[in-house]
């Protein structure tokens, strides 16, 4: 059983990519699609990603 595990945990490993990289690649495909398909401005856009970043907190626990 341990090396079942193993051969998938390497596996894992090796072809998993990180989670961030789809942050940072789901961001740039979203602003791009907001600049293609609304009539916001680049500078507009980076408006919009800072000012709804900082509604996510409200999920936050934290006090």
């Amino acid at each position: 059983m341990k090396a079942i595990i193993h051969f998938f945990n390497r596996l894992m490993q090796r072809y998993l990519p990180d989670p961030f990289l789809f942050v940072v690649i789901l961001t740039f495909v979203v602003f791009g699609l907001g600049l293609i398909f609304t009539d916001s401005s680049p500078i507009n856009m980076v408006q919009f990603l800072g000012d709804g970043f900082w509604n996510l907190l409200a999920f936050c626990t934290c006090k």
